[in-house]
């Protein structure tokens, strides 16, 4: 089970039952969670089969309840993500459908699709370019953003031990997605 934390400069009167304290500077809460993820991401310790569900129809069949974007293109414009490439910007559909590579082609995806023979599932590292457009996925751009540090460089910006990091990261990562996007982090 997911060991309840409590990270924070403080610890709360209201918190004393929970197994742990991790003490941080204040404003720093974005450096801890950044933290684990780099170790999430350092340790290959993420759910992928979840994170490349494109849509409903992808979710349904594997018993999730949701699909997620990770998979979806970003539009790279001026060297910064400035927003996820639609299927109409690359003549692949309508403006209300986003684009994911699967199998090395770029794929419309209609996130909102039910029916099990559209199910969509996109390449986390994916990425498409032509004379006008290039776009990568919304996993690959999170994933090489985070990594620019290390959990050891997130710790120092938040005070608390790169171990501590760790330990939580792990055990965060040891639960089902659909525990997982319930914690707040």
């Amino acid at each position: 089970d997911l060991k309840p934390v409590v990270i924070s400069p403080r610890m709360p009167r209201s918190a004393s039952w929970l197994v742990r304290w991790i003490p941080i500077n204040p404003g720093t809460e974005a450096a801890f969670a950044m933290g684990m993820l780099a170790w999430i991401f350092q340790n290959d310790n993420f759910d992928s089969a979840f994170l490349s569900c494109a849509n409903t129809a992808s979710a349904n069949g594997m018993g999730e309840s949701s699909f997620t974007a990770a998979s979806y293109l970003v539009k790279i414009e001026s060297g910064r993500p400035s927003g996820y490439l639609r299927a109409d910007d690359v003549g692949l559909g309508t403006r209300n459908e986003f684009v994911v590579v699967q199998n090395g082609q770029p794929t419309a995806v209609n996130p909102d699709e039910p029916i099990s023979t559209s199910a969509i599932r996109g390449d986390l590292y994916g990425g498409f370019e032509n004379d006008k457009i290039t776009a990568r996925s919304a996993f690959s751009l999170l994933k090489e953003s985070i990594l620019t540090k290390t959990v050891e460089q997130y710790a120092e910006i938040c005070g608390a031990k790169a171990d501590d990091i760790a330990l939580v990261a792990e055990d965060f990562a040891k639960q089902l997605p659909r525990r997982t996007r319930l914690a707040s982090i």
